[in-house]
């Protein structure tokens, strides 16, 4: 299986871990690694079938379990995180899903933060509840209420590291310690969509696991969906073979593998660049507040109360910042639709910086009174800052501002 250069800096990690020397010479010494397009896999005996498929000798038998190319991807996610192992989805979601799927049963208790995106808000309020699941929305920044929350039951503490849409920052060392002290069988999974592996890393800070939508950063281009759970090996053997193979059935196809595995390349230099060019943005709607603005979101700001958390937390700046514009949607509507350069979508860590009304879009799977519950305001705007000069973003925002009524 690939080897994942675990002692190279993170920049060469990026480029090499999972395709060394040894991988390089058996695929004809390709620079590259080839994508492996093939559902299944032969044998070269019947001896080797079996022996395959019991796990005494390592090898491939079929893509919805393995394949060459994803396994590169993997062996370099896993070392990009610090860790032993990484399994490939179809999709974040999928990832989600399985995880759930492996370590929940009925009658379990799972926590889940009351700040997440959308569609992960919809599987665990409506979904998990079906299979017996009772799932508690906590603000994970509480920790007395973390706390109070925790039952003998509670299986699995879920929440984002920096959370869509209001980029509320947890402190995953308090919380995993806390979590662990009370129920050491209790699993801490995190969410690291919105910084990816660059500007933070979940397990340095006691995460049992950590899962990412690869589809935003961690691609980059906006051109595939593909989600993953790194982890310990021991944790990453049963969601490969219960949450992928025999529950989801989500395969992260050798093609968006390979995709992934160029993004993961330049990913050091595309997350630097987004986190140099969100300060700058960050820098100029907090000149607003107070005149059409009423709340910046952005954990690496200094006038976060989540500023303090960060610095322990975050290098840098991640890929996402918002705000709360004090007229409401109509302000927001305003803002959006004077937009001339930056584009009106969903989804983030692409080259193009995305702006989006979370109430009427990510996060419309909510009701309205469970928005106004969470803190996701009618006014609220969420920006993905993109790779373009920085000067171009801020002037299109600018005139926006302008068209929304803000000073």
């Amino acid at each position: 299986m690939p080897s994942t250069h675990e002692h190279h800096h993170f920049n060469s990690t990026c480029v090499h871990a999972g395709y060394g020397d040894k991988e390089c010479a058996e695929n004809a010494h390709a620079l590259a690694p080839p994508i492996y397009a093939t559902s299944t896999f032969t044998f070269d005996s019947a001896a080797d079938m079996r022996d395959t498929f019991s796990g005494k000798k390592e090898g491939y038998i079929y893509t919805r379990i393995s394949n060459p190319t994803s396994s590169v991807a993997e062996a370099r996610l896993a070392a990009l995180d610090g860790t032993e192992a990484a399994c490939v989805f179809a999709s974040g979601i999928g990832s989600i899903c399985a995880t759930c799927y492996t370590f929940l049963k009925a009658g379990d208790h799972m926590i889940a933060s009351s700040a997440i995106y959308g569609c992960t808000y919809a599987y665990m309020s409506h979904i998990l509840p079906k299979f017996g699941v009772e799932v508690d929305f906590v603000d994970t920044t509480d920790m007395a209420a973390m706390e109070a929350a925790m039952k003998e039951n509670t299986k699995i503490v879920f929440f984002e590291a920096v959370a869509n849409p209001v980029c509320r920052l947890t402190d995953v060392r308090a919380v995993s310690d806390m979590v662990h002290a009370k129920n050491k069988d209790c699993l801490v999974v995190v969410d690291n969509t919105f910084t990816t592996s660059y500007v933070h890393r979940p397990m340095e800070h006691g995460a049992d696991l950590v899962v990412y939508s690869l589809t935003k950063g961690m691609i980059g281009s906006g051109t595939a969906l593909a989600g993953a759970v790194v982890g310990p090996a021991s944790l990453l053997g049963p969601i490969r073979f219960e949450g992928l193979k025999d529950c989801t059935g989500a395969v992260c196809d050798a093609r968006v593998s390979h995709a992934l595995i160029n993004g993961l390349k330049t990913l050091h230099v595309r997350i630097q660049r987004h986190g140099e060019n969100c300060e700058k943005v960050v820098a100029h709607v907090a000149k607003k507040v107070g005149k059409g603005v009423d709340v910046l979101y952005c954990p690496s700001h200094p006038t976060s109360p989540y500023y303090e958390v960060s610095k322990k937390m975050l290098d840098g700046y991640c890929l996402v910042m918002a705000f709360e514009l004090t007229g409401g949607f109509d302000a927001a509507e305003k803002f959006m639709d004077a937009l001339k350069f930056c584009k009106r979508a969903v989804s983030l860590g692409d080259a193009e910086t995305l702006v989006c009304a979370p109430a009427v879009s990510t996060h419309a799977t909510y009701s309205p009174e469970a928005r106004a519950k969470y803190g996701i305001a009618e006014g609220l705007v969420r920006i993905s800052v993109g790779l373009e000069h920085a000067d171009d973003i801020i002037a299109d925002l600018e005139q926006a501002f302008v068209a929304a009524g803000v000073q």
